[in-house]
């Protein structure tokens, strides 16, 4: 398998590992709306300074994970599209994929990490929380896609730089 950053022409290998997941609960992508962003890569994150890996094996994406700043919030950064192929959930992938977007941050000295989370997500939630992340109560209704869904807001402090 091998861990590099996402180009263009991922963009359908991406949607396609996506697509999988939300099928595990009766739901499919939107790329025309909420899910936009997976067939803007450039705009969307490398041009906002952000970045985008895949996990990659023989052509076939089974992981990805992704991180953005917040354009309107000084220190904080988006984790974006953090997913796993069934196959391959309770491995340690999962948590070499969040652990890239921690380290991405940090070099960049982000003092914190933001993210929704559907709350059917169960698993994931269990994983972010033991990756040192916050749900902080706060619930969102998503009316973007086909049909409404519900989000939790998750944060993660990020430590401090020591200037030497």
């Amino acid at each position: 398998m091998q861990l590099r950053i996402a180009t263009i022409a991922d963009q359908d290998s991406i949607a396609a590992l996506i697509e999988r997941v939300f099928h595990e609960y009766s739901e499919r992508i939107c790329l025309e709306y909420c899910d936009s962003d997976l067939v803007n890569l450039e705009s969307d994150y490398f041009n906002k300074g952000g970045t985008f890996w895949v996990l990659e094996e023989a052509g076939h994406v089974l992981g990805s994970s992704a991180v953005v700043p917040d354009e309107s919030k000084q220190g904080v950064c988006w984790l974006k599209r953090l997913y796993l192929d069934s196959n391959l959930r309770g491995t340690n992938w999962g948590r070499t994929l969040m652990q890239l977007a921690i380290d991405w941050a940090e070099e960049r000295e982000f003092s914190r990490m933001v993210f929704w989370s559907d709350v059917r997500f169960e698993r994931a939630h269990r994983f972010y929380e033991k990756q040192g992340c916050h749900r902080t109560g706060e619930i969102r209704t998503m009316v973007d896609s086909y049909v409404p869904y519900h989000e939790y807001f998750f944060t993660l402090q990020l430590p401090a730089k020591v200037s030497s």
